[in-house]
């Protein structure tokens, strides 16, 4: 198997942001692109700064799923263990891939278990500012002050609504609106983009097509709950 252009690209970015000091770092791709190829490879881009187990994590079971699949295909020398619901990996897993729910929840110690995290990768990034994220972040440490450890997120739609910031979170995070979580609060530049009208147009995905369908359907009796 042989990377694309465009994710060798992502990855030297990766590469050379860390090395500069940028250790949250936010890489946005249109979907279709390859994200979960890229992020599996950056264990092996990365081994010789941070040969530490790398932490990828999820908010839906098929997403893990995959993200498992491809992790392992693209790393048959490296152990992949899926942490989840009743699921436990193995301490000795080079790679632990989760969901926010089953390690991010308030309480939750699952990670506690296998010490230290070099890499963190966080899929669908646009999720980050959510409490089950930041209990992630706080338990990993990647955002403590000091911390060189790793933190990549992946994510085609980097714009997020600002959430409140709870009582808690204030010890993980800060911003300059004291009351307001951002995803630029948790990363702290976007390394790479590989937009969709640019993928479309070198040929790695499909045009877009529109169609307008006509119908009789009558929905004035359909009433409109918050907007």
């Amino acid at each position: 198997m042989e990377l694309r252009e465009r994710q060798l690209e992502c990855l030297d970015a990766i590469r050379n942001e860390y090395l500069a000091g940028v250790f949250q770092q936010l890489v946005v791709a249109a979907t279709g692109v390859g994200k979960a190829v890229i992020l599996s490879n950056i264990k092996r881009y990365m081994a010789d700064l941070l040969p530490g187990k790398m932490l990828v994590f999820a908010h839906r079971d098929e997403l893990v799923k995959q993200l498992i699949e491809t992790l392992r295909e693209w790393n048959p020398d490296l152990k992949v263990g899926k942490e989840m619901a009743d699921e436990y990996a193995d301490l000795d897993c080079d790679i632990i891939v989760s969901c926010n729910a089953s390690i991010g929840r308030d309480g939750a110690v699952r990670l506690l278990r296998f010490g230290s995290f070099d890499i963190v990768v966080c899929d669908e990034a646009h999720h980050s500012i959510a409490s089950t994220y930041l209990n992630v972040f706080e338990q990993t440490g990647v955002l403590k002050p000091g911390s060189t450890k790793l933190l990549v997120g992946f994510t085609a739609t980097p714009k997020r609504k600002n959430l409140k910031r709870t009582k808690k979170d204030q010890t993980v995070l800060e911003t300059e609106d004291k009351d307001l979580l951002q995803l630029n609060s948790v990363y702290k530049k976007i390394v790479f983009k590989y937009p969709l009208r640019k993928a479309i147009k070198e040929g790695w995905l499909v045009p877009l097509r529109g169609y307008v369908l006509k119908t009789r359907v009558d929905l004035s009796a359909i009433k409109t709950t918050a907007g």
